[in-house]
């Protein structure tokens, strides 16, 4: 699984190390804010609190280079596995600053791609993140089916099977 960010630019050149941290608690877009994950519902700590709020752990580190205007992307597999295993533990991610090399403001494009005059350059529509995933799909175990001379109402001579796998089927004398 990666997530792709639109990196607009950053106010240095001073670096950045961005982590990506799973969410251990319920929270909504339309109520989250710095005190509250749910309206009447704070988090353990304002602003979110490490080890209570979001896993202490990055599940992903990036280090962000470069002057912006490119997309950067971080592996963030570990996440998407866990929120697949156990879905009522599947919170969402925070980002943050694991690392800087010094003051400095890094900007990226959201949700709501507009069209400003800063950051330069502006998000476009297109530069919403992305989260890509790449899954296989297990088949099913097949299931053998005998037909036997007299069972479920068979009378044919051979014992024949069907394997609904889509492998055929056989016939035996």
């Amino acid at each position: 699984a990666t997530l792709a960010l639109y990196y607009t630019g950053r106010s240095n050149a001073n670096g950045l190390t961005l982590g990506a941290h799973g969410v251990l608690a319920d929270w909504a877009a339309n109520a989250a804010n710095r005190s509250q994950r749910l309206t009447g519902i704070n988090w353990q700590v304002a602003g979110m609190g490490a080890g209570s709020d979001y896993a202490t752990s990055p599940a992903a580190t990036l280090d962000v280079t470069g002057a912006g205007g490119a997309w950067v992307e971080l592996d963030v597999t570990e996440l998407a596995q866990t929120a697949v295993a156990d879905p009522s533990q599947n919170h969402g991610l925070v980002l943050l600053q694991e690392a800087a090399s010094g003051s400095v403001v890094y900007s990226f494009c959201s949700e709501v791609a507009q069209a400003a005059a800063t950051p330069t350059p502006p998000c476009l529509t297109g530069h919403e993140p992305k989260l890509s995933l790449r899954y296989h799909l297990v088949p099913p175990a097949p299931v053998k089916i005998t037909f036997q001379r007299g069972a479920n109402g068979y009378t044919g001579t051979q014992a024949t099977y069907f394997d609904a796998s889509g492998s055929g089927y056989n016939a035996s004398p």
